[in-house]
């Protein structure tokens, strides 16, 4: 089961599990509040898809953060920290494989967890010995 650890803020240490959906803000109707004069609402929203848990920026103020870079929504790996507001969150999927790259959303959705593997390039021909 993915969970995240909070590693600032007015929650730190707790161990949050995670669950289909999950809305993180400092007014968060159904979701985790926090205490964080620089979180929107609602702020960011961590959500389990077809290919994997991804977090994704709800229009807030001062955006998301995953491991220092502003996004609107990208796929999570195991070790990620994710930033709202002031508050930061170690995401962990022990069963999870992590991507190879964060930015092949599609990729990841189509691919289901298996490998592609290219053909091998046709063998030259061998010239005639004179």
């Amino acid at each position: 089961m993915a969970f995240m650890i909070v590693e600032s803020g007015d929650l730190n240490g707790r161990k949050i599990d995670l669950i289909g959906s999950l809305v993180i803000g400092r007014q968060a109707r159904e979701g985790l509040t926090i205490k964080d004069a620089k979180a929107s609402r609602e702020h960011t929203r961590f959500e389990l898809t077809s290919g994997g848990w991804v977090v994704m920026d709800l229009g807030s103020t001062n955006g998301t953060l995953l491991n220092g870079r502003k996004i609107t929504r990208e796929f999570l790996n195991t070790g990620d920290r994710v930033t709202v507001g002031q508050t930061v969150f170690r995401f962990e999927n022990p069963a999870a494989q992590p991507m190879t790259s964060t930015r092949d959303m599609a990729g990841r959705a189509g691919a289901a967890g298996g490998t592609t593997t290219a053909p091998p390039p046709p063998a030259l021909p061998l010239a005639a010995s004179p």
